[in-house]
């Protein structure tokens, strides 16, 4: 039996985000040291960072030999078989809490599956479309 190839959010998006957080913890450290601000408002940055690693953390992409899974927190695990593919592209629309970058999974029974692209490594993402080239 051939092992599943998974996929998990880029290091990349966890190095965006490290950055802001980075940039803003340090511009709060230093109002704090000059203007005897409060040292609690520098603890928000950190704060933020910690949920968006467990955020990312959630996001996975698995390919098995007969169907691809989604995962990511706020929902559970979205398993599509790759007979039932009809399409893979790009989102035509995406709405206010999702990423510009969503690839939309339409299955023959015409049920949507909506898959956030930004956080995956390129690999995954060619592979995931690439799946609409054998689609029923």
């Amino acid at each position: 039996m051939t092992r599943p190839d998974t996929y998990r959010a880029a290091a990349s998006a966890f190095l965006l985000f490290g950055v802001v957080c980075g940039l803003i913890s340090l511009l709060l450290i230093a109002a704090a040291l000059s203007a005897r601000m409060p040292w609690a408002p520098v603890l928000l940055p950190l704060g933020a960072y910690l949920f968006v690693c467990v955020w990312l953390s959630r996001f996975k992409l698995i390919f098995s030999p007969d169907h691809f899974t989604y995962s990511r927190l706020f929902s559970g695990d979205r398993i599509v078989a790759y007979e039932a593919i009809a399409s893979v592209r790009p989102a035509a629309w995406t709405g206010p809490f999702e990423s510009p970058l969503t690839v939309a999974v339409r299955t023959t029974s015409g049920e949507e599956v909506r898959i956030n692209a930004k956080v995956f490594p390129r690999e995954a993402i060619t592979r995931l479309l690439a799946l609409g080239n054998h689609a029923v």
